[in-house]
């Protein structure tokens, strides 16, 4: 380990999740980010109020991309979880879980399936009737470099899904799912971004995603739910293209911000009850050393602030 006090990582990954918690009487909602530091500490800071101390969850390889989800909340029938996901560097898929009780402890996840030792990794979560959650989580093929999925229903066991087509080696990956169905996107080898996705009950098809912008090999990619796209184009800015439910079809993109070149980028869609214009944040690298939050509200104006990490 390096002498070196620990600083937030250049070009660190990012996750974000929503977190629900009731204190001194009040329910309150958070998003927590996670990150890397430059010794390899997986670690979270409040994505919001301006930041905080970032405490550590665990070790993993330098740079590789990594995947959280949350789910629950105080005084529900829905026990409020995490998970974060994770690839070592012989590329084997590991799971941390956390809940109130148990504070982190491995997930049974942990060593059952490989990915590409430069594989990207992406998870979505949601909440059946039955109360039962359904995770998704997307990684790359190690040989073929296709895009798989894994699937764990409720108290089963993880089973693998269906592949996509090839991605770009080491491309970034997106998801936005629900029980209405789920959308995936990736960087295919001519640096395109494409989108697949099914609805419940139906089969994957290739979706009408086209952005005008291009990219760098190993851009970043995050989504939100009314479908949004955050990428970091070749210009090294941050870009936003959103879905028109309505015709059906893609708006143009658009470069926003400036970023630090690959930059990465994790995006979150603000709970529906949050009394403020703000529909959507994205969290990114706008310089080395620093965690950067943009929120965006419907007319896609934005707010500009820096996290304070303390390490």
């Amino acid at each position: 380990m390096s002498d070196q006090p620990a600083a937030v990582l250049a070009r660190t990954p990012l996750a974000v999740t929503e977190i629900h918690q009731r204190k001194y009487g009040q329910f309150t909602v958070w998003f927590k980010v996670y990150f890397q530091d430059s010794h390899g500490h997986i670690r979270t800071v409040n994505g919001g109020g301006g930041g905080g101390d970032a405490s550590v969850v665990c070790n993993a390889s330098l740079g590789k991309e990594f995947a959280a989800i949350s789910w629950g909340a105080p005084d529900s029938c829905i026990r409020p979880e995490e998970r974060l996901y994770y690839i070592n560097g012989n590329g084997q898929i590991f799971e941390h879980c956390w809940d109130w009780t148990r504070g982190w402890y491995p997930g049974e996840l942990n060593g059952q399936f490989w990915a590409g030792r430069d594989s990207a990794l992406a998870a979505g979560s949601y909440t059946f009737f039955s109360n039962k959650h359904h995770i998704l989580l997307y990684y790359q093929d190690p040989n073929t470099d296709e895009i798989c999925e894994l699937m764990k229903n409720g108290d089963n066991p993880w089973v693998q899904g269906t592949k996509r087509p090839v991605g770009m080696r080491g491309t970034s990956i997106a998801v936005a799912c629900a029980v209405e169905g789920t959308q995936i996107w990736y960087q295919q080898p001519d640096t395109k971004f494409v989108q697949y996705g099914f609805e419940s009950g139906k089969d994957w098809k290739k979706g009408n995603f086209n952005s005008n912008l291009e990219y760098d090999p190993g851009a970043s990619v995050s989504a939100v739910s009314p479908l949004r796209v955050f990428t970091v184009t070749r210009n090294n800015k941050l870009a936003l293209t959103v879905y028109d439910p309505v015709t059906g079809q893609w708006g143009p993109s658009k470069e926003l911000i400036d970023q630090i070149p690959l930059a990465p980028v994790a995006a979150i869609k603000h709970p529906v009850h949050w009394a403020n214009n703000f529909n959507s944040t994205v969290y990114c690298q706008k310089s080395e050393g620093e965690i950067t939050r943009v929120q965006f509200d419907w007319k896609e104006t934005r707010e500009v602030t820096t996290l304070e990490v303390k390490l």
